[in-house]
């Protein structure tokens, strides 16, 4: 028999999403300083279908050893998209307790995401990009790292891609410096950027080396002038490449109440820990190169979160928080040629907070971020992945009612 229930979940859903942006003439003419503006208009209806459950194993009262509880956990969704069409997503893990105080969870997902109605029905506009074209005898020899399909180095290919493109409109590769590089140049606006193109058109063992202009669907965005530099470069919304993450998460959360350790005050102590840690995430929209991007700012190999708080029968509380995340490169292409501070030193910054509940309804909590005013690792400037803002201090009340 069971003391676990079976839980299940069955429905259906139908969602439909409108956009109507309208510029003002201003906007359209693109009398100010920026680029003209187009309007944006469209809409799609989606259906959905999906059913979970959570099936009990094993049950407590069997007194299995190492076997509390054993449950699988099943989720699944068919969309039926307007636009994009009939997928389907899965979800299928399990909770698994070998004794009352310790869960280990675990699943696989398979999912997506469809594109907004941004990236559906925007029209080719005007944008002024810099592009880091991959020639420039400043780029040349900062090719990614890693291995093409065919064998070679990228480095290799855009070597000999790059020659090609030099005797096409008559260069000098010791001297060739594209303007592009230093400032920006036409193009029309969507997600895969210039710097995906040029990488994509020379870091590509697919390369007509004698038709430079069109050695490849990316070279053919490149519009370029018989000098060789870049007139206009179009850019374009399309379904990434490539998106590979594998990483490791684990949680500890344990509450006692103080009597449990033979105090005579009823408290409630919380200790909880955090860790996750990046093995590999690599990303291509050009599906050409792959940008290995754990272990750079942003996405450090570690990070820990320690928590520790407590709360006491006559309205008191306080939690005191430490965030940890490792060093980190600034890109894994970079080099001492192409950079002078690669990367920046490991980052730890304490939070806390002071409450009182003067009832069931009311709550007061003074909350401090930053205790140690601790400012981000040198070389940073701006960047949300640390705290910018230093010490400061936020007065807040919940009211039930």
């Amino acid at each position: 028999y069971f003391n676990n229930s079976l839980d299940y979940n069955i429905g259906y859903e139908r969602r439909t999403e409108k956009g109507d942006f309208r510029p003002n003439e201003f906007q359209r003419l693109g009398l100010g300083r920026a680029v003209p503006i187009s309007g944006l208009r469209g809409e799609f209806t989606t259906n959905e279908f999906f059913a979970e459950a959570s099936i009990p194993l094993v049950d407590p009262e069997w007194g299995i050893p190492g076997l509390n509880s054993l449950t699988m956990k099943m989720k699944g969704r068919r969309i039926d998209n307007e636009i994009n069409g009939v997928t389907n997503t899965t979800t299928w893990g399990g909770e698994w307790k070998p004794f009352e105080d310790l869960m280990l969870r675990g699943n696989r997902t398979r999912s997506l995401r469809a594109p907004s109605l941004v990236e559906l029905f925007s029209p080719t506009s005007s944008i002024f990009t810099a592009v880091p074209d991959s020639c420039d005898i400043r780029n040349v020899n900062s090719a990614p790292l890693g291995t093409a399909a065919n064998g070679q180095t990228f480095q290799q290919i855009r070597t000999a891609n790059c020659a090609a493109f030099y005797q096409a409109f008559g260069l000098n590769p010791t001297t060739f410096q594209s303007n592009a590089v230093g400032a920006t140049v036409q193009g029309t606006i969507a997600n895969l950027g210039a710097a995906a193109i040029a990488s994509g058109c020379f870091d590509n063992f697919n390369f007509n080396a004698t038709d430079v202009r069109n050695a490849n669907p990316f070279c053919s965005r490149i519009s370029r002038g018989a000098d060789g530099q870049i007139t206009n470069i179009s850019t374009g919304f399309v379904n990434g490449g490539r998106l590979f993450f594998r990483g490791m998460s684990s949680e500890i959360d344990y509450s006692q109440s103080l009597t449990n350790f033979g105090f005579e005050r009823d408290g409630q102590f919380r200790i909880g820990l955090s860790y996750f840690r990046y093995i590999r995430l690599e990303s291509s929209t050009n599906n050409v190169t792959i940008d290995r991007l754990d272990g750079e700012v942003g996405q450090p190999e570690r990070s820990l979160n320690l928590t520790v708080a407590y709360d006491d029968p006559t309205g008191w509380g306080g939690q005191l928080q430490a965030q940890y995340q490792d060093d980190a490169v600034f890109d894994r292409d970079f080099n001492a040629e192409t950079r002078d501070l690669l990367s920046v030193a490991s980052y730890t910054i304490l939070n806390g907070n002071v409450s009182y509940r003067f009832n069931d309804n009311l709550l007061m909590r003074l909350s401090m971020t930053n205790l140690g005013d601790r400012q981000p690792p040198f070389g940073l400037i701006g960047t949300a992945t640390y705290d910018i803002l230093l010490r400061r201090y936020t007065l807040s009340g919940e009211y039930r009612f």
